[in-house]
């Protein structure tokens, strides 16, 4: 555009920002800023509240506080990107803080900022502030907004209000995939494995399609009950028949299920089989369940794997040290802390 000699606008600089921010691209982000300087755009809401989310994706939330203190005029769209920036860089208390200095400057909280708030009380676990905040949801009409909905969903479930997060679940008109997963991932974090299946079965007789964060969940209500033929059939379903490529924690909590169980043989074949570039940590999780089960020989194979992916880790050493003296070979132990040492 500029090589034909266009002049970017405001609206120009919004959209590559916005492609800054979903590439993470801090460095490309930082020189589009410099020419905003440059070209005195800095000052618009617009390109500041631009500049904000850019920085707070990026995880450079102190250029996201400077921008926000040198903003002139901050609308609530400006107010919501400084507080979800917070939030996503877990300094969700300083998060909780913009939420009250907005409110004191008097502009009034929408769904967005709500929703935000409420992702940090989850993060900081504060059943009581997420209470305040439900109260204040309530009364500005937006619990019926399915983004507030899922929020409070994830804050109770994360607090270990069970009751409440199904009664939120319960009274929405509508839900969307983030719904049901943030429903189901409150049912597995409390224990719920069997009611978090329920919840599955129920999301796909409603005609949502699962991705991979409601599989996740799902791999993850199976861990807490013990279910290794769920877990196994669960896996398939999302592979072979949803299409979905399992990431690093789909096999991490399928490794885990076979592992607790005593599956090693099983577990075995499955972490050779990933083609993931870094397997540290089912290597690990293999490591972990060998040393449970007392399978001295195969712990030290998965050892060795972990010592060639990554040499400076202590993890290895000390399960693997752990197991040898439980399996009564002292002088190995002795060996291997001194080569820890």
């Amino acid at each position: 555009m500029q090589c034909d000699c266009v002049k970017p606008n405001y609206v120009t600089y919004v959209s590559v920002l916005d492609a800054c921010a979903s590439l993470r691209a801090l460095q490309k982000g930082q020189e589009i800023h410099a020419t905003i300087v440059v070209r005195s755009y800095e000052g618009q809401i617009v390109i500041g509240t631009a500049l904000i989310n850019m920085y707070g994706k990026c995880n450079s939330l102190q250029d996201a506080r400077n921008v926000f203190d040198r903003m002139l005029q901050r609308d609530v769209v400006a107010w919501n990107a400084i507080i979800s920036a917070c939030a996503q860089n877990a300094h969700s208390m300083e998060a909780l803080e913009y939420f009250d200095e907005m409110q004191n400057n008097g502009i009034r909280p929408d769904h967005v900022t709500f929703a935000c708030a409420l992702d940090a009380c989850a993060d900081l676990v504060s059943l009581e502030k997420g209470q305040e905040l439900h109260a204040a949801i309530i009364n500005s009409g937006y619990e019926g907004h399915v983004l507030v909905a899922n929020a409070l969903i994830n804050v109770y479930g994360k607090c270990g209000c069970l009751l409440d997060a199904r009664g939120v679940f319960d009274q929405m008109f509508q839900r969307d995939v983030v719904s049901w997963n943030a429903m189901i991932a409150a049912c597995a974090h409390n224990g719920h494995g069997n009611e978090a299946l329920y919840y599955f079965n129920e999301m796909q007789n409603e005609g949502t399609k699962p991705d991979q964060i409601t599989f996740l969940s799902v791999l993850n209500a199976c861990s807490h009950t013990g279910c290794i033929d769920d877990g196994r059939k669960y896996f398939i379903l999302m592979t072979e028949d949803h299409g979905l490529t399992p990431k690093m924690e789909h096999y991490l909590c399928l490794v885990d299920i076979l592992g607790r169980a005593g599956h090693l043989d099983e577990v075995e074949g499955l972490v050779n089989t990933i083609s993931c570039e870094n397997k540290v940590r089912v290597w690990l999780c293999l490591l972990g369940a060998c040393r449970i089960h007392g399978d001295v020989e195969r712990g030290v194979r998965a050892a060795n794997h972990v010592f060639k992916l990554d040499p400076n880790s202590p993890a290895p050493y000390v399960l693997l040290s752990n197991m040898l003296v439980q399996a009564g070979r002292l002088d190995d132990a002795r060996k291997l802390r001194g080569i820890e040492l």
